[in-house]
């Protein structure tokens, strides 16, 4: 999976969504000159940030894909993390080990069956994300409606 798909996986995961704004009107020029008849500029925004930055400026927050760093920063990679881990009460585990990472279902029938990723020469960081990619394809595939 690219940067790009990761990070729009990991932004709809926590619950972002695209806003499609419409910047056509006072850019008329631009768009002429650029050959298009409207311009619609897409970020990304958290219901939290939006309630919060509403509430308190009257706008909301809001993020170009470029701006994502779910793949290059922890912070933003253990929300994810978090998330999964309080999935359905705690059922999945996230193990993040020396040797790579693992997130398994914590049942006795599925213990064991989801997602390992065991690196070989790959950083630490980059055997979380590949792990939480094959996650979150695994799991909307299983519990998408």
């Amino acid at each position: 999976m690219d940067i790009l798909n990761f990070n729009r996986q990991c932004a709809e995961f926590l619950g972002a969504t695209i806003v499609l704004t419409d910047h056509t009107e006072g850019n008329e020029d631009y768009c002429k000159a650029a050959g298009i008849d409207r311009w619609i500029i897409e970020t990304w925004t958290t219901p939290d940030c939006m309630k919060h930055l509403e509430s308190v400026y009257g706008w909301g927050c809001f993020r170009f894909d470029n701006q994502m760093k779910y793949h290059s920063d922890w912070n933003w990679l253990m929300q994810v993390v978090e998330k999964i881990e309080s999935l359905q009460s705690g059922i999945f585990q996230v193990d993040i080990l020396q040797e790579g990472c693992t997130i398994r279902l914590r049942c006795k029938s599925f213990i064991d069956s989801t997602v390992r990723n065991m690196p070989n020469g790959t950083t630490k960081m980059q055997a979380v994300v590949d792990a939480v990619g094959q996650f979150l394809t695994w799991y909307n595939d299983s519990f998408s409606n």
